[in-house]
């Protein structure tokens, strides 16, 4: 059920979502700067961070679709019988993305632009819908009941945080382009305190994640598996140690003369966390003693049906 095409949706939906949801912050926070650093921004980071944002959510819609493999289903996703977290999570992609694409086309064409008050109306709106994608990552999950791992609301909210530290990473990462910087280094210190405070925020509901796990008997299997099983490399080395501890250490020591590879670094620390967090999560999914009653199930389905013909013969 789940397969490398789910999995890259999950990350680039959620850090398209958490890149768009911050950069559309940031484009409030500058629309009240003086005009000048206005059109500075917009003109050369924009280009940059918008490109990205859209070439995010354009892989994050291509995984989805092809991970579908049948063109009606997108379509049945959208217009549904009955509304579900699915079509909301959908509906929210496609804006996201088209508001991708808006911003990005004002900042790249000098003679497009859009009245002030209704980019602050996209910005606001931006920021609803990235938060969504983000959030919804995690509810997907959540809605499969069988898999009793996913059955708490810490899963939506780390994937959240998560997608809103990779999202805060490429916006800070993608500044390290930009050749003249100097406008920046306020923009940075905010970005940078932001992404720290999301992830300690990210390390201590994590912790939680893991100790709820561990608080049931029903549960306490995934958590072994994370901490001291086959996933504890990947959970230890590339998400806790990678994507958090690393970047927490590093975003601190960022000077002006240093900005530019610490702030790549960073970013791809962040970005590699994010990773292993959806491959931690979804690699759960076969420890489910669920899962693994209908696997036996199947295989003696599958040994009667071979049986059957030979009784039948005999």
């Amino acid at each position: 059920m789940f397969n490398e095409l789910t999995i890259a949706y999950l990350f680039l939906g959620g850090t398209g979502g958490g890149t768009l949801a911050v950069l559309c912050s940031v484009s409030l926070w500058e629309a009240f700067r003086p005009s000048v650093r206005r059109v500075h921004f917009s003109r050369q980071y924009g280009q940059i961070a918008w490109g990205a944002c859209l070439f995010i959510l354009v892989l994050a819609v291509l995984c989805l679709l092809f991970d579908m493999g049948v063109p009606g289903r997108a379509l049945g996703f959208l217009l549904p019988q009955t509304f579900t977290v699915t079509t909301l999570g959908s509906w929210a992609l496609l804006i996201s993305l088209a508001l991708g694409a808006i911003f990005w086309i004002v900042s790249v064409f000098d003679g497009i632009a859009i009245w002030r008050g209704v980019a602050i109306a996209l910005a606001i709106v931006g920021i609803v819908a990235g938060l969504t994608v983000a959030l919804y990552t995690g509810a997907l999950l959540q809605q499969m009941v069988s898999v009793l791992a996913w059955q708490t609301p810490l899963v939506p909210l780390l994937f959240c945080l998560s997608s809103l530290s990779c999202g805060l990473a490429v916006a800070a990462g993608m500044v390290g382009f930009v050749p003249a910087r100097a406008h920046f280094m306020q923009t940075i210190e905010v970005l940078l305190r932001a992404d720290w405070l999301v992830i300690v925020l990210e390390l201590v509901l994590l912790a939680v994640y893991v100790g709820w796990l561990f608080s049931s008997t029903a549960t306490a299997h995934f958590a072994l598996a994370i901490t001291v099983g086959y996933e504890s490399l990947l959970f230890w080395g590339f998400l806790v140690g990678c994507g958090l501890v690393v970047p927490l250490f590093v975003e601190r020591s960022v000077t002006y003369s240093n900005h530019r590879t610490q702030l790549l670094f960073v970013a791809l620390c962040v970005l590699a966390g994010g990773l292993a967090l959806r491959l931690v999560v979804v690699g759960l999914f076969p420890l489910d003693v669920t899962q693994a009653a209908d696997a036996v199930f199947r295989a003696a389905d599958s040994a009667a049906s071979a049986v059957a013909p030979g009784i039948a013969g005999g």
